[in-house]
């Protein structure tokens, strides 16, 4: 008998056999590859809300700031406060016809630990202190879930550098602002130190 007079069923019983193992294999193979795709689509959905949580935060927190820019700059502040010194805080008596938003603004006393690091300002203990106010951005409804906090030091009075032989006096304010988003990993704190001529 010659090999090409061989019946081929068992062959063929064996394909099938081979066939159905090289199947499950394509299919394990591709519901491992669909199953990273939605674990990194998830996970890159999350990085991308983070960053925009992050991002509110610091728009928020600069917000704050600009605010209480805005406010130290006005007549308001410097008629209706009459001294801008340490613990001033607000001069009620002076309030009549005043802005209130200038008029009511807290000054306290530059902390002895302000020459610390970073961490000092990003602390719990620096935001427990008295003096702190919260902002609200304006047409926020309270529905944005932004907690915003300012904090307004006095840091000294001194000669006008800038002007040599003028009378003025410069007083120099540090200004803190705090925001934190809905994850707790969503926080930003921005500063400036702001500078009244008078």
């Amino acid at each position: 008998m010659t090999p090409y007079n061989m019946p081929t069923r068992p062959l063929a019983r064996r394909e099938e056999g081979f066939i159905l193992v090289t199947s499950l294999i394509f299919l394990v193979i591709i519901t491992l590859l669909a199953v990273s795709a939605i674990n990194s689509s998830t996970l890159q959905q999350r990085m991308a809300n983070n960053q925009r949580e992050k991002s509110r935060a610091l728009d928020a927190a600069d917000s704050a700031l600009r605010h209480v820019e805005t406010l130290l700059a006005s007549n308001d502040f410097r008629q209706c406060n009459a001294v801008m010194s340490p613990g001033s805080g607000t001069n009620a008596a002076a309030n009549n016809g005043c802005d209130a938003g200038a008029s009511g603004l807290t000054v306290v006393p530059a902390s002895p630990d302000a020459n610390q690091s970073a961490t000092y300002y990003l602390s719990d203990a620096f935001w427990s202190r008295s003096g702190v106010s919260t902002y609200q951005l304006p047409g926020d409804s309270g529905s944005s879930g932004l907690n915003i906090q300012y904090l307004v030091e006095y840091i000294r009075e001194q000669a006008d550098d800038l002007n040599p032989g003028s009378a003025g006096t410069v007083v120099l304010f540090r200004i803190t602002a705090r925001a934190q988003g809905r994850s707790p990993a969503s926080r930003a704190v921005v500063q400036s130190v702001y500078q009244i001529t008078t």
